[in-house]
């Protein structure tokens, strides 16, 4: 299920058109930057928390490349990247699910919309997402399906992975890939 990989921004780039055809988002978790960026007509935008930040894999332990097609989620055990692609319209016993980014506060940096919060929690969008957002349209929400399977020698079912599809936030007509 898992394999391994390169993880650069080369990779990203090359594997952005499996997620998604127009804009492929990122979500990078590491301690040396967290946050978004995404893939357009094969250049890469980051939003990284603190600002300024760069990609480096080698800081990082998750990363997810999703869109409206697919998911790209990628683990790091010890110097090694594996990574698994989830094709949208495979799994057929998933729930979908909503979680809350945190954020009650919009103020724009560039081209990046920065949501924070007053305990000073903070987190960057592209604007190239969602056009104009102001605090009417909080919270941006993640959006994902829970895949479910059951164990025969048992009967008892349980959610064995979980596929990142898009954000959504509350303009009905901002739905990202949901």
């Amino acid at each position: 299920m898992f394999e391994s990989i390169d993880l650069t921004e080369d990779w990203l780039k090359g594997e952005a058109s499996k997620v998604d055809d127009s804009c492929a988002l990122i979500l990078l978790q590491g301690s040396a930057a967290t946050g978004f960026g995404c893939i357009r007509d094969n250049n890469l935008h980051w939003g990284l928390i603190p600002s300024g930040s760069k990609f480096e894999p080698e800081y990082s332990w998750d990363l997810r490349l999703f869109g409206a097609k697919g998911e790209w989620h990628c683990v790091r055990q010890g110097k090694t990247w594996l990574a698994r692609f989830a094709k949208r319209g495979d799994w057929t016993n998933f729930r979908e699910r909503r979680q809350p980014l945190w954020g009650t506060n919009v103020a724009l940096d560039s081209d990046w919309y920065i949501l924070k919060e007053a305990r000073g929690a903070e987190i960057r969008l592209s604007k190239m997402l969602f056009g104009e957002l102001d605090n009417k349209d909080l919270p941006v929400r993640l959006v994902f399906h829970e895949r479910i399977e059951m164990q025969e020698c048992t009967g008892l079912a349980g959610i064995v992975d979980a596929m990142l599809c898009g954000l959504e936030t509350n303009k009905a007509e901002e739905k990202r890939d949901a």
